[in-house]
């Protein structure tokens, strides 16, 4: 649902904007309070994953940025998601503008994790990028298998539990046929959940698949 500009303002009074990366209250409509605006560095890069599939960020996983990813995973803070994929918009739109993209897409939590989360964030991060360039978003992958917190294990052991933990959603299946996609996830680290994810989409019938993270590590 979207709201006119002056509602919008109204429902900021009662739920207020948050600066993703310090999370004292902002203006309606900005990334970024005054204090942090200055002390934020933007570092877009683009990078391969799995040796085939490229990756966007606008920034590395330290400092402010690593805050964000933090408020918005254990701190509940899901309202910074939307100036959080502004900046992973902007990233989008700089690395990948020959390319035009039918669908945004995210990284999906297990059933046992969603019932400990209030949302799923790499969901509300893909949502406001879906806004942002005028997409859909759809759930075109499922979580098969419940493993440990990726922030918990070190490079192999990602590799080795993420391997085979997803599928495509049965009722995607004809929608993910020779569609270009853009994965969404909150931060690139080893590439192999992001890699996982690609490989399930691209044996489903996908065309392409390209992903974004908001940082990297």
């Amino acid at each position: 649902m979207k709201f006119s500009k002056p509602l919008s303002y109204l429902l900021s009074f009662f739920y207020p904007s948050r600066c993703p990366f310090c999370g004292n209250v902002s203006q309606p409509f900005v990334t970024c309070c005054d204090n942090c605006r200055p002390k934020i560095k933007i570092q877009t890069g683009k990078y391969f994953i799995g040796n085939r599939w490229l990756c966007t960020s606008p920034f590395r996983y330290s400092g402010l940025p690593k805050q964000a990813v933090l408020k918005l995973k254990f701190n509940s803070c899901g309202q910074i998601s939307w100036a959080m994929g502004k900046y992973m918009t902007d990233a989008i739109k700089e690395s990948f503008s020959d390319y035009s993209f039918d669908v945004v897409t995210f990284v999906p939590m297990h059933r046992k994790r969603k019932r400990k989360s209030l949302y799923n964030h790499s969901k509300l991060l893909a949502s406001s990028i879906a806004k942002n360039l005028s997409l859909p978003m759809k759930n075109l992958l499922i979580k098969t298998e419940y493993n440990k917190p990726q922030h918990k294990l070190n490079r192999d052991e990602r590799i080795k539990t993420i391997k085979n933990t997803f599928r495509a959603d049965s009722k995607s299946l004809d929608f993910i046929k020779g569609k270009t996609i853009l994965l969404c996830d909150d931060v690139l680290t080893t590439g192999s959940t992001l890699s996982e994810c690609c490989k399930v989409l691209e044996k489903a019938g996908a065309k392409d698949v390209f992903c974004v993270a908001f940082a990297k590590a």
